[in-house]
């Protein structure tokens, strides 16, 4: 799915379950930068 604020934009959600519990775990691509952000549920 593209952002709210720039359709240009891509990111995936995803909440995948660890050995330390659920996860947020949010994948962005800028031009060829990957960004990940995680954060516990």
């Amino acid at each position: 799915m593209t952002t709210h604020a720039d359709h240009r934009i891509w990111q995936d959600v995803y909440r995948p379950m660890t050995a330390m519990g659920m996860v947020y775990l949010k994948l962005t691509v800028i031009d060829d930068l990957l960004i990940v952000s995680f954060k516990e549920l």
